[in-house]
């Protein structure tokens, strides 16, 4: 009985040498022992990202696609949803982050599209018809 015990004893011990080369021919490292730490995880919120109306202050001849011809305040004697409707108004996006006076025309919109890309479509839509189509960035059209 003290053979049997003894036999298999030498087989594990030459299991366990086998897999230990294994190991190293894969650079694999043995798992060390230690006390267990408890990690904390900090969660920072999520960024929420809001939107304001801004306003097209640009003449017929600016892009509305351009940041800096926007406002957050509709300038005097303008005013939104006057025909003809030849150019954007009022726009909602948010804030650029690297300017806060102007709005992020690289925001995305949906999964797909950007401020800018809505504001580009509305814009063609000012062509064929009579009335424009607004979208969930421009809310409101003008005359020149």
């Amino acid at each position: 009985m003290h053979n049997t015990a003894y036999g298999n004893y030498k087989k594990q011990l030459v299991t366990y040498q086998h897999i230990d080369i294994i190991r190293i021919g894969y650079g694999i490292r043995r798992p060390k022992f230690t006390n267990k730490e408890e990690v904390k995880v900090e969660k920072k919120p999520a960024k929420v990202v809001t939107n304001q109306t801004w306003y097209f202050i640009g003449t017929s001849s600016d892009d509305p696609t351009d940041a800096s011809k926007y406002s957050t305040s509709l300038p005097s004697g303008k005013s939104c949803n006057s025909a003809p409707f030849q150019t954007v108004c009022e726009i909602q996006a948010p804030a650029n982050p690297s300017n806060s006076s102007q709005p992020d025309m690289n925001h995305l919109v949906s999964s797909s599209q950007t401020v800018e890309q809505r504001i580009e479509e509305a814009i063609q839509s000012l062509e064929p018809t009579e009335t424009p189509l607004e979208n969930e960035t421009v809310t409101a059209f003008r005359k020149n």
